[in-house]
């Protein structure tokens, strides 16, 4: 099985990630690995650290497109975690792909980001991995970054989570959907 966890920036992608592999045997790849592996193998690769998402997605989609095909071929269960996997990315697979994997796309609602933007989206930004950089994306910007995504996942026909008023309790939420999919497998 392969479990694609993605959504914008500071949803708790690598938190959620983090307790789901040390709770089940399941290998991760970590998509800002990858783009930092490219990034400081070759400054030149077509992007920076703080490039959009999509530029990133499109120059690591081959290698975890490639990740994807490998796990299958090989029956290994994998948790790819990261912004830069979008929904339209599950019809660019194999047809038969798909029934191997399982999307999982999370997403603040507009009025959630407007009442936890400082106090809770850029306060717990740092939980799961410590990154070196400041924020400088204002509020608007994550709402549209986060409604875009949820306009994808409804054009692709693919189920979303949708963080709406207490973030622990809906995360809980997703963690216990997640986990009850990965407990039939393991």
């Amino acid at each position: 099985m392969i479990l694609i966890i993605s959504g914008a920036s500071c949803t708790g992608k690598t938190l959620l990630s983090k307790r789901l592999t040390e709770n089940f045997d399941i290998e991760l790849v970590s998509m800002d690995s990858v783009k930092m592996d490219l990034y400081r193998n070759d400054t030149n690769c077509g992007f920076t650290p703080t490039s959009s998402n999509l530029q990133i997605a499109k120059k690591i989609w081959p290698i975890i497109e490639n990740e994807i095909s490998n796990a299958i071929s090989e029956k290994r269960d994998l948790l790819i975690e990261g912004a830069y996997f979008f929904p339209e990315y599950l019809s660019k697979l194999p047809q038969e792909y798909i029934k191997e994997i399982h999307p999982v796309f999370i997403c603040f609602s507009p009025e959630y980001v407007h009442s936890n933007y400082d106090s809770g989206i850029l306060k717990y930004r740092n939980v799961a991995k410590k990154r070196n950089y400041v924020e400088d994306r204002k509020a608007e910007v994550f709402i549209k970054d986060y409604e875009i995504l949820k306009e994808q996942c409804i054009k692709e026909n693919i189920e979303y989570y949708y963080i709406e008023s207490d973030y622990e309790d809906e995360m809980k939420k997703i963690y216990d959907s997640v986990a009850q999919i990965l407990d039939k497998k393991f």
